[in-house]
């Protein structure tokens, strides 16, 4: 009996000890710190993502260009031009891995950009005692139009992470959880190309 209530008392220890640390995260992500960048911002054009969940990669990528352009990290091309762009050159975008580097830095060229932003946005849905969990990833390289070649990748995805039910069951907030968090890795990744001021 001793031996039961001694396992009990540590796994409650665990249980307290796990959900008040600060690697377990209740709510989605928020926006990283508002620290704009100083001088004139690199020209970036977003692509559309390949998905097949058009409404939700459509506000992601508005959560996206939103929060680099905020902080000066990118100046982007409107959405139009670049799908404009796209339609124009005639290249496949559904391609699972993306364009050729070529590919990506004639596109550049057509909209006068530094940098061209491409990739794949995807919701896994599993069904749970609370409701569907819609979870988010994106794939997103970052091709540098001068050098032709890409100098970004990343790939966030809210899988395996913990979130309350009102929020995994919101499919935008997971997308803005994610997108918030690639956001502070694309400022964290591209700060040695910032200008200094």
């Amino acid at each position: 009996m001793r031996s039961i209530g001694r396992r009990v008392a540590v796994a409650a220890l665990l249980v307290l000890t796990v959900t008040s640390s600060g690697c377990v995260t209740a709510t989605p992500e928020g926006p990283p710190p508002m620290t704009v960048r100083p001088g004139p911002a690199p020209t970036a054009a977003l692509l559309p993502w390949y998905t097949k969940d058009y409404a939700t990669a459509r506000f992601a990528y508005d959560q996206l260009v939103e929060c680099l352009a905020a902080r000066n990290v990118f100046r982007f091309v409107p959405r139009e031009r670049a799908l404009q762009a796209v339609a124009g050159a005639g290249y496949e975008m559904e391609r699972v891995f993306g364009l050729e580097d070529a590919e990506y830095v004639d596109l550049a060229e057509r909209l006068e950009a530094d940098f061209v932003m491409h990739g794949a946005f995807t919701i896994l849905r599993d069904l749970t005692v609370f409701g569907w969990r819609g979870d988010v990833t994106a794939d997103l390289r970052l091709v540098d139009a001068a050098a032709g070649e890409r100098v970004g990748y990343w790939r966030e995805t809210t899988a395996a992470t913990f979130a309350l039910p009102d929020s995994f069951t919101d499919e935008e907030r997971m997308a803005a959880s994610a997108m918030n968090h690639l956001c502070a890795r694309i400022i964290e990744a591209t700060a040695a190309r910032a200008p200094s001021g």
